[in-house]
């Protein structure tokens, strides 16, 4: 997921989806998210928008519970970052997530 070639990245990041699928939600929650949503906080950039790219495969496969309690937060919370293009692909993030989201947190957490 840290690799300078964005193709390793993107596969890196589809194999994690894979293995969200076959394992499940739980064993995802407790081996795979934290360390996604960690490297949120990662000083390169790259490594911010390999977390929101990995959010969008992951998301598909976690159900809502986990994108609204777990997801969400993280993904808000890079909607302030320096740069520009992290924030650009915030607003692609959040606008996939949205059909898991329930209304009353779209309401509170992202407008």
């Amino acid at each position: 997921l840290v690799d300078h070639v964005y193709a390793i990245r993107e596969a890196a990041a589809v194999n994690l989806k894979n293995l969200v699928e076959k394992f499940g939600t739980e064993w995802a929650q407790s081996n795979i998210i934290p360390k996604v949503l960690a490297m949120a906080r990662d000083s390169n950039y790259l490594h911010r928008m390999t977390t929101l790219f990995c959010i969008n495969l992951m998301s598909e496969v976690v159900g809502p519970h986990c994108v609204q309690k777990l997801i969400l937060p993280v993904v808000i919370s890079l909607a302030a970052d320096s740069v520009a293009n992290v924030r650009f692909n915030v607003a692609k993030t959040v606008q996939k997530l949205g059909p898991q989201i329930d209304q009353s947190t779209i309401q509170a957490q992202v407008k």
